[in-house]
């Protein structure tokens, strides 16, 4: 049998080692795939009926890691991991600058100090956690953007923090756990939010995530100011406002989702223009 397999519910089998290009096949979690050649993010892969073609890198991880992590659900795999978080913190920066509570009331102020935060968190190199999964980060990371696609948030939302139980350091997972979190109405998650701020400083995605915690939590002020932020961190605010206004309308939690759609409004480039 194939030494990997597809780690991802469902994963597109490519003519060519380019997302553009045809897809040949959908395989499904668990098939085998015997890699050969690499190119860029892409590997090639021949299948057990005789057929080839190329799938993303990410996507596979050793049949033995995946006869592993099959056997555990998401929530025992949390269970089996519970001082992940407690270890991370003992070796990353945030201890050494200043706190996520201090950050936040100069986002909610609109501090200049927030200047000098930010250049602090982008330029603070975080050590990577003593303990990480890759595979399981993969495998469960995988399980849970399947699961929002689908519209399943609770699942999404278990799935996504085991893998961020997985490897704390992987921001992908954080940004994932937090639109489940948001999606879910399930606040109790949030404690991974400072580890969100402290790998992804400057993710248009970080700030749509706090900002929906701290209407959540009632926090007017940060909710817009960090919501803002988004905004100004953003490449293409179209993009940006079209993603809130969907967020808004999977939440089940009228606040935020009304805060969600007063920052589109108002970062609205047509306003903009007319005000």
């Amino acid at each position: 049998p194939a030494t990997m397999v597809v780690a991802a519910p469902k994963a597109n089998l490519r003519q060519s080692s380019s997302a553009k290009s045809k897809i040949i096949a959908v395989l499904s979690r668990g098939d085998g795939a015997e890699p050969s050649l690499a190119s860029g993010d892409f590997v090639q892969v021949k299948l057990a009926d005789g057929r080839s073609g190329w799938i993303s890198k990410s996507l596979l991880i050793s049949r033995q890691e995946a006869g592993r992590l099959s056997a555990l659900s998401a929530e025992n795999y949390i269970a089996s991991r519970p001082n992940y978080l407690e270890d991370f913190y003992k070796n990353s920066t945030m201890k050494d600058g200043p706190t996520f509570l201090v950050i936040l009331d100069a986002v909610a102020a609109r501090s200049p100090k927030l200047d000098e935060y930010m250049r602090w968190l982008e330029t603070s190199k975080q050590p990577g956690p003593p303990n990480a999964d890759p595979a399981a980060a993969i495998w469960y990371g995988m399980e849970s953007r399947a699961a929002a696609s689908a519209g399943h948030h609770a699942q999404s939302l278990a799935a996504a923090r085991a893998a961020v139980a997985a490897d704390v350091s992987d921001a992908d997972n954080l940004a994932a756990l937090g639109f489940a979190i948001v999606r879910s109405n399930d606040f109790s998650a949030m404690e991974t939010l400072p580890l969100l701020l402290l790998q992804s400083p400057g993710s248009t995605n970080t700030w749509v995530i706090i900002g929906s915690w701290a209407a959540y939590r009632g926090r007017d002020d940060l909710a817009s100011a960090a919501l803002d932020i988004a905004f100004k961190r953003s490449q293409n605010p179209k993009t940006t406002r079209a993603f809130l206004e969907m967020l808004a309308g999977q939440t089940s939690n009228p606040i935020v989702a009304l805060a969600l759609r007063a920052a589109a409004q108002r970062n609205s480039t047509d306003r903009a223009q007319n005000g």
